[in-house]
């Protein structure tokens, strides 16, 4: 048997401590939910599985089968270990590079998904040891292939009801304050969201990475997509990158959209 221990860091004298990224994300939940809000989030988590050699582990492509897909059986172990620690995966498949793969967790509460995320890794770094391969989440390990990316999905809720839809416009004036609260403040938050120079290397033409500040309705290419409608209406985050500690991520998206909401 495994077990798990999701830890704040406190001071001496028993506070949070002032820089711990759990800590500081639970903080800006309470300020929604001081605003009347609840904040749900859907993690997509990406990465490479590569030889001790660094190079790629498998031909597959993106949603690809068995024989290119070689690791299908390697993903539903991971799935499973996943659901033995309680955790719900919407999806699991190959991605577009190749030996890249990528999991998304179900819509939850925030702070649940960023520890799931954590538990995540862990499941796959430890069952690609026990396979003879190395499940890496940096960000383009590959000039010539897509980089790994952290793509946050979220809404707010208030009373149960998703106040991002509309039933008139299909997206709320909420959901756009929101995404103006994060286009403001992005400049400075990306630091947090590509935190190393290989971030960087990511964020180009031609690899489904956003590299314009923008949002759009159903557009990959942009930095906030906005990919449903009505009872469904969310937006996805998509600069993020697999080196991101997302409990920092989750903590600045929510702020500076509250901030958006508050500003109008």
């Amino acid at each position: 048997r495994v077990g798990r221990f999701i830890c704040d860091i406190h001071t001496n004298d028993g506070f949070p401590h002032p820089t711990d990224p759990r800590s500081i994300l639970k903080k800006e939940i309470q300020s929604a939910k001081a605003m009347g809000f609840e904040y749900k989030t859907r993690p997509e988590l990406e990465w490479f599985f590569v030889f001790d050699d660094y190079t790629p582990a498998d031909d597959g492509v993106y949603m690809d089968t068995l024989p290119f897909d070689s690791l299908a059986l390697l993903r539903r172990t991971i799935a499973d270990d996943m659901r033995d620690m309680n955790i719900s995966v919407k999806t699991i498949h190959h991605e577009c590079g190749l030996g890249q793969q990528e999991i998304e967790l179900s819509m939850d509460d925030a702070l649940l998904q960023a520890d799931n995320s954590q538990t995540s890794k862990m499941i796959i770094k430890t069952e690609s040891v026990l396979e003879g391969l190395i499940g890496t989440f940096m960000p383009k390990p590959f000039h010539d292939q897509a980089g790994n990316g952290l793509h946050i999905h979220q809404f707010l809720t208030r009373d149960g009801v998703n106040i991002f839809s509309d039933e008139e416009k299909g997206i709320s004036d909420s959901l756009r304050y929101f995404v103006g609260g994060i286009l403001e403040h992005v400049d400075a938050m990306t630091a947090f969201f590509n935190p190393t120079t290989n971030s960087y290397k990511r964020l180009v033409p031609g690899h489904e990475a956003p590299v314009f500040k923008s949002w759009g309705v159903a557009n990959r290419t942009a930095l906030i997509r906005v990919p449903g409608y009505e009872k469904k209406a969310r937006i996805e985050y998509r600069a993020a990158d697999g080196a991101t500690n997302i409990y920092f991520a989750k903590a600045l998206l929510l702020a500076a959209g509250l901030n958006g909401i508050r500003k109008k």
